[in-house]
């Protein structure tokens, strides 16, 4: 699977915008190498977001986002596995995987 695919497939399309109230973060996304900006708030500004620092970094290979997506995995345990990283405020991950629904 290529990273584009997992990125927007597997964690962008399921933005949940009621979960993203009141929460204004950028996160960095590294699936398989390729960086992905991602934000709660889905009308910020995309030149602001692409300049923003972000929150938080996760990691991932795309098969293990998958498989969080399916919940085979969650993202606690593919990190404690070091199938996954992740760095920065552990609250913004937190939100990161309440905004896309990742478990």
């Amino acid at each position: 699977m290529r990273p584009e695919t997992a990125a927007h497939g597997a964690v962008a399309a399921w933005h949940d915008a009621t979960a993203a109230t009141g929460i204004d973060e950028v996160y960095r996304l590294v699936v398989d190498g390729t960086d992905f900006t991602l934000a709660s708030a889905r009308r910020r500004n995309a030149g602001r977001r692409a300049v923003a620092r972000p929150t938080s970094m996760l990691s991932a290979p795309a098969h293990v986002l998958l498989a969080a997506r399916r919940g085979e995995t969650t993202l606690a345990d593919a990190v404690a596995a070091g199938a996954a990283t992740a760095s920065g405020s552990k609250r913004a991950l937190k939100n990161f995987q309440r905004v896309f629904r990742l478990p």
